[in-house]
């Protein structure tokens, strides 16, 4: 008998040491392909034209949606990472879907926005907005205010008042990194073969003069259109 629980716990530290090694081998192999892939990710940052789609006037613009509901605490801070962004153009739509807390209020108070007037064209289906906020100050920042419906009907109250081509949604808890909007454009539009030193005419964008010091983009009627002037 004793010499048969010797040999059980001999097994049992074979068993033991076996598993050990081989958990090591496998974390071993996964540290080896990250590095292989943090090392090809490396390259293609530093080859990506990051300067070349910062400089160049036919760069799209792009719409960043922020659903939020009741994230008065990080909030703020998600929008000033947004502005902060390293790229030629865009515009930041927080969507305040119904928030109990204080995060309108807060958003309202740290930009000084005021309740302004905008065209709204409900091309998707969401439940009508309350009430727009816009400040001079930041005029690539538009908060709307509407009742909760939802993270998916918040981003179509968004999607409905955004501009441009493209749209990419931001949590409203989330911090990105200052070029982390320029590469994933650079692969986007290098998948569609639009490179930062072609000039694309855009058939559906119309530039009008203002007057000396603003410009007015007019889109077709048969798309989501919103009048609006920027300071240049």
């Amino acid at each position: 008998m004793h010499t048969f629980i010797l040999h059980l716990f001999d097994y049992c530290n074979a068993v033991i040491l076996l598993y050990f090694i081989v958990t090591n081998l496998v974390y071993m192999v996964l540290m080896l392909i990250c590095l292989y892939t943090v090392t090809l990710h490396s390259k293609f940052s530093s080859r990506t034209a990051v300067a070349e789609y910062l400089d160049s006037p036919v760069t799209p613009p792009v719409a960043l949606l922020v659903p939020a509901f009741n994230e008065q605490d990080a909030v703020i801070s998600t929008v000033v990472s947004l502005m902060q962004l390293n790229y030629p153009e865009k515009e930041i739509i927080v969507i305040d879907d119904g928030s109990t807390d204080r995060t309108l209020p807060n958003l309202i108070e740290h930009f000084q926005l005021l309740p302004m007037d905008f065209i709204y064209r409900p091309t998707l289906a969401c439940k009508s907005p309350d009430a727009f906020y816009y400040s001079h100050r930041y005029p690539e920042l538009l908060v709307i205010s509407k009742q909760n419906g939802g993270k998916s009907d918040a981003l179509n109250c968004g999607i409905n008042m955004s501009r441009s081509p493209y749209f990419c949604t931001v949590d409203a808890d989330t911090v990105i990194e200052r070029d982390a909007l320029v590469r994933d454009m650079d692969r986007t539009l290098s998948d569609r073969g639009i490179h930062p030193h072609v000039h694309v005419r855009a058939p559906w964008v119309e530039f009008t003069e203002c007057d000396v010091h603003r410009f007015r983009r007019i889109l077709p009627p048969a798309s989501r259109e919103r009048d609006w002037c920027r300071w240049v």
